[in-house]
């Protein structure tokens, strides 16, 4: 079974993809939203809470789930973790971190 990054989805389009799919995954890229003023102006599912609501509920119907963060678009590797707790609260992630 496909492992598929489709994007933002809401919870019913998570549902049908999970009898298809052996996992899914949206990369959070970034939790600074100022980034939807520059570089994702104009991609409203570039939005931090977006999607974060995303993997949330993909974390609500226990659905294997892969994310992370993008050090060098809008956040720093100090920013990234300083924010770390906030996207850790939405999710039921596991932490795995390269240096």
């Amino acid at each position: 079974m496909p492992h598929t990054n489709l994007g933002v989805l809401d919870a019913g389009d998570l549902a049908r993809l999970r009898a298809v799919t052996a996992s899914q995954g949206l990369m959070l890229e970034s939790v600074a939203e100022r980034l939807m003023d520059t570089v994702h102006a104009g991609s409203p599912t570039k939005h931090p809470a977006r999607r974060m609501e995303t993997i949330a509920a993909a974390g609500e119907q226990r659905i294997p789930f892969t994310s992370g963060i993008l050090v060098g678009i809008g956040e720093t590797e100090e920013s990234g973790w300083r924010r770390w707790p906030r996207w850790r609260s939405c999710t039921h992630a596991t932490v795995i971190c390269r240096r």
